[in-house]
């Protein structure tokens, strides 16, 4: 089966923020924090009309992705890559946002997959600087494993870049002992990693940052998505004013801004762009 790998198919990056300004090559002895999420995909079969949504709401720039067989961009913020965009490695009937997961073990990893439940839909496969394979959930829900020894992605925490990835699912609980086993956070001295339940959420933190939440679909259903998935919380300053380039882009606001669990935040959707909650306040 022709695939492509995570974007981009060099050293794998950490997903969030940090203190420290713009991207800065790793250090030989920089490496990534396994069992993490380490990057976020759009598979979508129009990557520039999705560009084009985000570019407006968001600022992003891009550039063509290294190594894709078909179509696909390279999000950058402030000239750091944040996010790709391609066109969907397994079928999907609309555009889906996922999650690639840092690992030392891919093979494991995949055993592990199976093991617990899941499928393994594609690979492992090797391609420049790192090894992949896509899988699905107990629940159905795509993601992705990457293995590559070194970080080098760095957002410093500003607008425009992403800030968590959210998980809704019919049982959020099976999916966090489904994450944990595959994914070590569930293992004896699982340090840098914390699980907890926060106001019905499972919420997962690196370092004592909130990287991922798992919660439950049915709020979503009820703004009209029906599927469990994968959505991305992006950084914006104005909630209000990045809801209304949203509008002005082409989307539909499924949730309008108010303050919550997350700051100030709101949700939208693009046809060709999936969904995205916009974050104003910082929630570690």
């Amino acid at each position: 089966m022709h695939t492509r790998p995570p974007d981009p198919p060099g050293p794998a990056p950490t997903l969030g923020g940090t203190a420290t300004g713009d991207a800065a090559p790793a250090g030989p002895d920089e490496r990534v924090t396994t069992g993490a999420p380490c990057w976020a995909g759009l598979m979508t079969p129009d990557p520039e009309a999705a560009m084009a949504f985000y570019s407006r709401v968001l600022g992003w720039t891009s550039r063509v992705a290294r190594g894709h067989p078909g179509r696909g961009l390279t999000a950058l913020h402030r000239g750091v890559p944040v996010a790709g965009l391609t066109e969907p490695v397994l079928p999907s009937a609309t555009p889906a946002w996922t999650v690639y997961f840092a690992t030392h073990r891919l093979d494991r990893a995949v055993d592990d997959i199976r093991s617990v439940g899941g499928t393994v839909a594609v690979g492992p496969l090797t391609f420049e600087g790192g090894r992949a394979a896509w899988a699905c959930d107990i629940a159905g829900v795509q993601f992705g494993a990457w293995e590559a020894p070194l970080s080098s992605w760095r957002t410093d925490g500003a607008a425009g870049a992403p800030q968590r990835m959210e998980l809704h699912t019919e049982d959020p609980f099976a999916a966090a002992l489904f994450y944990g086993h595959v994914f070590g956070w569930d293992a004896p001295h699982a340090t840098p990693f914390s699980v907890s339940y926060d106001e019905d959420r499972v919420v997962v933190r690196v370092s004592g940052q909130a990287v991922l939440e798992l919660g439950d679909a049915l709020p979503w259903r009820m703004l009209g998505v029906p599927e469990a998935g994968w959505t991305p919380h992006m950084r914006v300053d104005d909630c209000p004013r990045a809801v209304a380039d949203a509008q002005a882009a082409g989307g539909q606001v499924l949730a309008a801004p108010r303050s919550g669990p997350h700051g100030i935040s709101a949700v939208v959707s693009h046809a060709a762009g999936g969904v995205v909650r916009l974050v104003t306040d910082r929630d570690d």
